[in-house]
């Protein structure tokens, strides 16, 4: 796999990553429910007992790197993983608000990349991060959930 390269945005950050096996498009269609061919994951950091996350938002910039380092591990571990769109937010979300009933900010993700700019048909690593302290559309985190239970 080649070094992917990374464009910028107001609120998106892409890496584009490219595989020698050659393109594959995948659809996800937003007025329906997740396909079978849609994984939904978080990476978990958990903080050690009555300690908060020191910054709850990562930049732009900080979200795309780290959108990269992870598609980078993914692609060590499974090679094809290059021709799957991945995307991200740089966030800290309390598990309630990842694990609500129909996935909404998994949705939301979801709808946000659609209107993402995209190059080539393989896989693309799309990172949204915080542009003056904001997040794009609804992925801002509740406070109302901050440090867990």
């Amino acid at each position: 796999m080649r070094r992917p390269a990374m464009r910028g945005g107001h609120n998106v950050g892409e890496v584009y990553a490219r595989s020698g096996t050659g393109p594959i498009t995948r659809t996800v269609p937003m007025s329906t429910p997740f396909t079978s061919d849609t994984v939904l994951g978080a990476l978990a950091l958990e903080l050690s007992p009555g300690s908060d996350a020191p910054q709850v938002l990562l930049s732009q910039q900080a979200a795309g790197e780290l959108a990269g380092w992870i598609a980078r591990d993914l692609c060590g571990f499974a090679p094809d993983a290059a021709r799957l769109d991945l995307i991200t937010v740089g966030a800290h979300y309390d598990a309630v608000e990842l694990l609500r009933p129909g996935w909404p900010l998994h949705r939301e993700l979801h709808q946000l990349a659609a209107r993402a700019p995209r190059a080539g048909s393989d896989g693309h690593v799309i990172a949204f991060g915080a542009h003056a302290d904001r997040l794009p559309g609804a992925l801002a985190p509740s406070p109302d959930y901050a440090g867990g239970p």
